[in-house]
């Protein structure tokens, strides 16, 4: 999570761990870019992934992102809308809880450092309190100041993400942006807070080799049929020059298993098949960690980049929501 690995900072008065050189407050996660399939209300169990409506705003700025990508002048200005999703290099992103009881706080920051162990990337969340876990609390504009913010407990849905800097546009900025509500296991907090900090599914890389069943799909699970277009449809070659990892890997964390084998056009004879969840970080999650956030990246070769690019950017036709995330960039 920090520089100096994809690790946790501890509180020094709570307890110490070895799990990275530069232990400070608190903390946990990092990674990969920009759109998450996911969404709040009726989340999906069998995955413990998503409710869809968060794809929903996420992929209209990929799209708008891919097509300004296409025609940006230079390499600066490219770094800077690829990244509009994404948190700084090195950056420090406030962490809090909404909801929960401490031992189920503990049991996702326990999650969180489990995850952040070993990948060496260059971010930090610093939960500024262990013991007790923090509440959010919000300022006097009504809205969040913490960038990100988990609903824990038996109040919140589990499970889903918004999509990186998505999270903290001020519209989505009055809630969580992460839900890990109900009891967990590990590897469900660990896909919703590689959502949280930019990583697509699996299964919707251009190269992927899955053929759904759209009208299955809709059967076993209730949802209309925009949604489950949204949830699987591949993103197209344009917008594979945002992921920040290689070829599909159908056990990585964040490849979706399937409920019945009947999703799948070949079944269990498709190269997709997956009947069980992901439950480790495979080499392909790791590499989209670390291109994302490489330990070499500072924050201030970071903003001289921002710099050179808005100097020779217009983002007089931009989206309001995209112009939010890049003049906050």
């Amino acid at each position: 999570m920090l520089p100096n690995s994809f690790n946790l900072a501890y509180n020094t008065y709570a307890f110490k761990t070895t799990v990275g050189e530069r232990m400070r407050n608190s903390a946990f996660l990092a990674l990969g870019i920009t759109l998450a399939m996911m969404g709040i209300a009726d989340a999906h169990n069998e995955w413990g992934t998503f409710n869809p409506e968060f794809n929903d705003e996420a992929a209209p700025l990929l799209a708008e992102v891919a097509k300004l990508n296409d025609t940006a002048p230079d390499e600066d200005a490219r770094y800077f809308y690829s990244r509009a999703l994404l948190w700084k290099p090195g950056q420090t992103l406030k962490g809090c809880f909404i909801g929960g009881t401490q031992a189920e706080r503990k049991f996702i920051f326990d999650s969180a450092a489990k995850l952040l162990n070993g990948a060496r990337i260059n971010i930090i969340i610093d939960f500024q309190n262990l013991n007790p876990f923090p509440d959010c609390r919000k300022d006097a504009r009504g809205l969040y100041p913490e960038e990100i913010r988990i609903a824990a407990g038996a109040g919140a849905s589990c499970c889903s993400a918004h999509i990186g800097r998505n999270g903290v546009k001020k519209a989505n900025s009055d809630k969580a942006n992460v839900f890990l509500g109900g009891r967990l296991e590990d590897w469900q907090v660990w896909h919703e807070l590689i959502h949280a900090l930019g990583f697509f599914h699996e299964h919707q890389k251009p190269g992927a080799p899955c053929r759904f069943d759209y009208a299955e799909i809709q059967r076993l699970w209730g949802w209309d049929a925009t949604k489950v277009k949204t949830n699987f449809d591949r993103l197209n070659n344009d917008e594979r020059d945002f992921r920040l990892s290689g070829g599909f890997d159908v056990k990585s964390i964040m490849d979706y298993y399937q409920s019945s084998p009947t999703m799948l056009v070949d079944g269990t004879r498709s190269p997709c098949y997956n009947p069980a969840p992901a439950k480790t970080l495979t080499t392909t999650d790791l590499e989209g960690l670390r291109l994302a956030y490489p330990m070499p990246a500072s924050p201030a070769s970071h903003a001289e980049r921002v710099t050179r690019a808005r100097a020779i950017i217009d983002l007089a036709g931009v989206s309001p929501g995209l112009r939010e995330l890049l003049e906050s960039e």
